[in-house]
């Protein structure tokens, strides 16, 4: 399909084309299925995303859809007024922490002109006792994907993947896809573990967003084995929240 001079979608004129498609037996229309779908680029180029060829600054928070009166029930006056709210901040873009949102929140970043990091709900694949965590970038002393249930992980991480791009792949809100939140990825078994997984990512987009992950306070770069794979480096930081607060507030500043 062409179209000409297209009116591109962007986050000031979030511009939605109707396509209908109908399924007709011997000339007679027996079903209909209609989309708004948005045009538009998006990529990453040197130090820069490029949304329509054109520099753009993302703004904005990894945030839940839950809601503190009813939980995660979907409830489309609390999706209208976050994004009042985020506009109202001048954000532009949130990634969904930890796991693809319901649909009708893409169909509103559709329409309202918002870009989504949308991430895979695999979270905290690491071990997090003491004896095990990355403190300061040190290799844990056991891998958590030398497990004897790693393969059946890696699967179901595979087929989460799978879900995720396939639902979502045509709203132009959509700009990137996030494979993992907080894992292990300092040591050969993650590593090997990691290239499976964004290999398999990458075929599945025929767009080809960019694809990355969400690196834990302690993945240092030297000892990192992952962020390579990523095309653009997502960082989880809690100093002065969960680390360097109160009267260590200052450091927290520094970092």
């Amino acid at each position: 399909m062409q179209i000409k001079d297209p009116k591109l979608w962007t986050p000031d004129t979030p511009y939605l084309y109707t396509i209908v498609i109908s399924s007709l037996v011997a000339g007679k229309k027996v079903d209909e299925y209609s989309a708004d779908l948005g045009i538009r680029t998006f990529e990453v180029k040197g130090h820069q995303f490029l949304l329509n060829n054109q520099p753009i600054f993302l703004k904005g928070f990894g945030k839940h859809e839950d809601f503190y009166i009813n939980g995660k029930e979907l409830n489309p006056a609390v999706i209208k007024r976050d994004y009042a709210n985020m506009k109202w901040i001048h954000a532009n873009c949130f990634r969904t922490s930890h796991y693809p949102y319901d649909e009708e929140w893409y169909q509103e970043a559709d329409r309202e002109g918002f870009l989504i990091i949308d991430e895979v709900p695999a979270v905290g694949m690491m071990h997090w006792d003491n004896g095990d965590f990355i403190a300061n970038g040190a290799h844990p002393i056991k891998s958590f994907f030398d497990g004897e249930n790693t393969a059946v992980l890696k699967q179901r991480h595979l087929d989460a993947i799978h879900d995720m791009i396939k639902r979502d792949h045509n709203h132009p809100s959509v700009i990137a896809w996030s494979l993992f939140n907080e894992a292990e990825t300092t040591t050969d078994t993650a590593e090997k573990y990691f290239k499976d997984i964004f290999s398999y990512a990458r075929t599945l987009d025929e767009e080809k967003r960019p694809v990355t992950g969400t690196l834990v306070l302690n993945s240092l770069p030297k000892a990192d084995r992952v962020h390579d794979m990523c095309d653009f480096i997502c960082l989880n930081r809690y100093y002065g929240w969960y680390i360097k607060g109160g009267e260590d507030f200052p450091d927290a500043e520094v970092l």
